[in-house]
């Protein structure tokens, strides 16, 4: 657990591969929206691409669009480093849920359930207008806890063997 905190605080937000497509989703889920939509233009992320194309995605306020997008550069790859100025200006992202905009994303395919703990979370978080930043270190948060509750119930019902 004390691992567990330490790297979700080290971890500079929306780095990790596929955090902002979950993270994304979750804000959906706690919307109440559960597909997504279908989308032909020629415009794909605010530039123009000269050819008509079909994108599935979502609206999504701008201000998680953009949080999301900050770090875009080291998403995944362990040899380039984000700064501490960056990530203070991920937190200061206002949520600016009044302007949505279409953001196509690969939405993950896991069940509503995997998210279970997230959702009510986000819901309160978006009533309050939290700062995107924000919310993935409070969701980040809520996935310790849950998993960590979901070892501890498992080594509790193993038959042989318990650690606890």
């Amino acid at each position: 657990m004390f691992w567990g905190f330490f790297y979700l605080v080290l971890s500079p937000p929306f780095t990790a591969a596929d955090e902002c497509s979950h993270f994304w989703k979750i804000h959906l889920l706690a919307s109440g929206h559960f597909g997504t939509k279908k989308l032909t233009s020629d415009v794909m992320l605010g530039i123009p691409r000269g050819k008509i194309l079909s994108q599935s995605g979502e609206y999504i306020p701008l201000g998680m669009v953009k949080a999301g997008y900050r770090n875009i550069k080291t998403r995944g790859r362990l040899t380039e480093k984000t700064s501490f100025e960056v990530t203070k200006e991920i937190l200061s992202y206002p949520l600016q849920k009044d302007i949505q905009v279409f953001n196509t994303f690969p939405v993950p395919f896991y069940s509503g359930l995997s998210y279970l703990t997230s959702i009510p979370v986000m819901k309160v978080m978006q009533i309050s207008k939290v700062n995107p930043g924000w919310m993935m270190y409070f969701l980040r948060l809520v996935s310790l806890f849950t998993y960590t509750a979901l070892i501890y119930a498992a080594i509790k019902i193993t038959p042989v063997k318990k650690w606890l």
